[in-house]
């Protein structure tokens, strides 16, 4: 049975360079581009067009060119040449650790997920994870590991990304970024340059029309600005909660058995020397708080500790200790630590008192310059607690070149345990601080997509 052509126009449409094939036998358009391919190949990859192409076509209306069938899509011409080129070229959207560009991982994303190439979205999705993972350690690494250009505003397109094609999994670390610009560009909108990323990929297809018709804009749904409002809201509040505790200059207070063995440490090693013991800084009725170490002075509550201001000084009644000058006059913000003095061996302490402090060191060692060292420490305070944006996953690695010169050796390894453990915890309650399910759920998920 034989039907009718429809006429077609080519004087309105263009041939995409680079994915026109003389010998093609399916013509796809998109917009008015034209794409001349080979349809068994297309089949072979998506189980949507060879589910289409099972069918026999209708028996009128069809258009033709060149004695090939035209499929009209309602894809960008952008979208579709990218996902072509990616079925049709093995090296255009290789796997990580190749690079790519978001707007040919957004097309190949969207068409990939439309038409059902898995490999394709599965790809995509791998580039994503590379700038925007699951795990603390994968976030350290992700400057040396993504395979996505660092191009500005990225973040608010990748999280439109995850809502449109559900990938619940890249949020919380998305919406940590987004924490981290400026509270204007989640309100109103973040300018985009994708359309000059995708200069020069586009294989024909016209780049001077705006990318996805977002006129140089990417703006988020109503309930992702409530979501990244609350979630800044909850990173600021831990973040200044941090910067309160590097101020105060301990993580906690020794319980009660580590206030008594500490006591007896201090009468054995008074009696030792001779001397009636003097109550330490900050002891209330013989118990020792957080004012100072009978063992180790110049720290805080056990050893380990980063140190807080020398024993003898009420912390109550103390300033900001001032920073030291160079000769001139000249102040010195992050002034170099002396070097770290012999270690400070305590004494033994009473039967029963190893256990109560286990699994403390058996030595510890002094700080050499406690006003230095606390001077820092407010520093680091207060950067920390001036930033309105999120940054404290990354506060002790971007700023140690600034503030390490101001730490002694030893206040700086405590510093850096401090802030590690920081960022564990809170990159562990990341996705609740966004109102999201826990990591755990979250990567169930991602083995489902």
């Amino acid at each position: 049975m034989h039907g009718t052509t429809a006429a077609v126009d080519m004087s309105t449409l263009t041939r995409a360079d680079g994915l026109w094939f003389e010998d093609g036998n399916l013509i796809l358009q998109a917009e008015q581009t034209l794409f001349r391919i080979y349809r068994g190949l297309l089949c072979a990859r998506s189980s949507v067009f060879g589910d289409m192409f099972a069918f026999p076509p209708p028996a009128e209306g069809n258009m033709m060119f060149d004695g090939c069938p035209i499929v009209q899509t309602y894809d960008s011409a952008q979208d579709m040449g990218f996902f072509l080129r990616a079925v049709l070229d093995s090296d255009f959207f290789e796997a990580p650790p190749s690079q790519t560009t978001m707007p040919i991982l957004e097309g190949v994303l969207r068409l990939s997920t439309k038409y059902d190439v898995r490999y394709l979205r599965q790809r995509a999705m791998a580039h994503l994870l590379t700038t925007y993972p699951t795990t603390l350690a994968g976030w350290k690494a992700r400057d040396t590991a993504r395979t996505i250009p660092s191009v500005e505003n990225t973040p608010f397109v990748v999280l439109n990304l995850a809502r449109e094609f559900d990938m619940p999994w890249l949020v919380p670390s998305v919406a940590y970024c987004i924490s981290s610009h400026d509270i204007n560009k989640t309100l109103d909108g973040a300018p985009w340059a994708g359309k000059t990323q995708a200069q020069g990929y586009g294989g024909g297809v016209d780049m001077d029309v705006d990318v996805d018709g977002r006129e140089g804009v990417v703006k988020l749904g109503w309930a992702d600005i409530k979501m990244c409002i609350k979630g800044r809201n909850n990173i600021l509040v831990r973040q200044n909660a941090m910067a309160l505790s590097f101020a105060k200059g301990s993580r906690r207070a020794p319980n009660s058995a580590q206030q008594a063995a500490l006591v007896q440490a201090a009468a054995a090693a008074a009696a030792a020397a001779g001397v009636a013991p003097a109550p330490a800084a900050g002891a209330v009725g013989g118990a020792i708080t957080p004012g100072g170490n009978p063992a180790n002075p110049g720290t805080n509550g056990f050893p380990g500790m980063i140190p807080n201001f020398p024993a003898n000084v009420p912390i109550a009644n103390t300033a900001v200790p001032a920073p030291p000058a160079q000769a001139g006059g000249a102040v010195v913000l992050f002034a170099p630590a002396p070097a770290a003095a012999a270690p400070v061996v305590p004494p033994a302490p009473a039967a029963g008192a190893a256990a109560a402090l286990s699994p403390a060191p058996s030595t510890t060692t002094s700080c050499p310059a406690p006003d230095q060292c606390a001077f820092t420490r407010f520093r680091c305070a207060e950067i920390l607690s001036r930033w309105g944006t999120a940054g404290f996953l990354d506060f002790f690695d971007e700023q140690q070149e600034a503030f390490a010169p101001g730490f002694c050796e030893g206040c700086l390894e405590a510093f850096r345990g401090t802030c590690e453990r920081a960022s564990e915890e809170m990159w562990e309650a990341l996705p609740s601080m966004f109102g999201l399910e826990e990591w755990e759920a979250l990567e169930r998920a991602r083995g489902f997509a």
